[in-house]
């Protein structure tokens, strides 16, 4: 009889082949249906962004102060806390 450990080695690597196999045909299947979600979050972020030779002013990250609806909504939230 095999050893114990080298059974559960065995089933843990069928497991483990089995979930691949399954994870890559609904990977391919899935591919086919859906749009590609990484094209249309560049595709955003690049109409975000500035362009690349922008001058310094538009790339600069703007900070915005605090006005009185920030300032209440954090104590409300403090508050409540």
């Amino acid at each position: 009889m095999q050893r114990l450990y080298l059974q559960i080695y065995a089933t843990v690597l069928l497991v483990l082949a089995v979930f691949v196999g399954a994870a890559a045909v609904t990977w391919k299947l899935a591919e086919e249906e859906t749009p590609q979600y990484l094209d249309i979050a560049a595709e955003l972020t690049g109409a975000l962004l500035p362009d690349a030779d922008a001058p310094p002013s538009r790339t600069r990250r703007r900070s915005t102060p605090c006005t009185a609806s920030c300032a209440s909504t954090s104590r409300s939230i403090a508050a409540t806390a």
